[in-house]
């Protein structure tokens, strides 16, 4: 099991079916599918998620085969260590880790060279919310909770999430990203201040209260000018508004913390 959850997280498939409602009786039927039913199923919703030409689909038709065999080469090697009640060694683990790595990126470096610059971004954008939908099912189903996300990967959640309500392109995605990884260093840098201070029980001044506040109102209003500059009017307008809901939700749970989570 652990094996093919490493494939999973780690790129193996291309991004599942994201946008399906899968009930219990289509998982069913899933599990019933030949690897070859599933890769034609899976190839039919990219088809339709990224409008692919045929040249296309044969493209990633190949990619889909290719990757089924890994899979399945996966399944076999778990069920022989289950039969044999044998465990990964630490060293196997990471040689594997390091193996879905590279093909991972090998992965992208095909998909990108098949896919035009915007069918690219929304098919990096589909794996992530898959990525997240298999994670959540893993808990759901009793698995281990996820470990806490690194800043690289909290933006690119944030990034997936922008992408997807308001409808980013390419380019707008590579722009956004790039505030997003500014933003993630300067919150890294205050987070390593205050844990500085708290350990030496060193409170700040009333000079330095205000020399932050002008900061964050001065850095607040160059992520506004960055972003009006690379989003159109509905665009921008809409992410104010989702900024403002996400501050009134940050404000409710740490209000609920200080009451004692009531």
């Amino acid at each position: 099991m652990k094996i093919l959850i490493i494939a999973l997280v780690f790129g193996m498939g291309l991004t599942g079916f994201a946008q399906e409602t899968t009930t219990k009786q289509n998982r069913a039927g899933m599990e019933k599918m030949t690897p070859e039913q599933r890769q034609q199923k899976h190839l039919a919703y990219l088809t339709k998620e990224l409008t692919l030409d045929a040249k296309q689909q044969e493209a990633v038709g190949k990619i889909l085969a290719e990757k089924g065999t890994k899979v399945q080469d996966l399944k076999v090697q778990k069920d022989t260590r289950k039969a044999s009640e044998s465990k990964m060694t630490s060293e196997e683990r990471a040689t594997l880790k390091n193996k879905m790595e590279a093909e991972k990126t090998d992965t992208e470096a095909k998909m990108k060279a098949i896919l035009s610059a915007d069918q690219y971004q929304k098919w990096i954008t589909l794996r992530e919310e898959n990525k997240e939908k298999m994670r959540g099912k893993s808990e759901a189903m009793g698995g281990a909770p996820m470990e806490k996300m690194t800043p690289e990967q909290r933006q690119q959640k944030h990034l997936t999430y922008l992408t997807k309500e308001l409808t980013l392109d390419a380019k707008q995605q590579e722009a956004v990203g790039k505030i997003l990884a500014e933003k993630g260093a300067k919150a890294q840098d205050l987070k390593a201040k205050k844990e500085s201070r708290r350990s030496s029980g060193e409170k700040m001044t009333d000079a330095e209260r205000e020399a932050f506040k002008t900061q964050m109102q001065a850095e607040k209003a160059d992520t506004e000018a960055k972003m009006k500059a690379i989003l159109s009017a509905n665009q921008y307008q809409k992410w104010l508004t989702i900024r403002e809901e996400n501050k009134e939700k940050m404000k409710g749970k740490m209000k609920e913390r200080r009451n004692g989570g009531m």
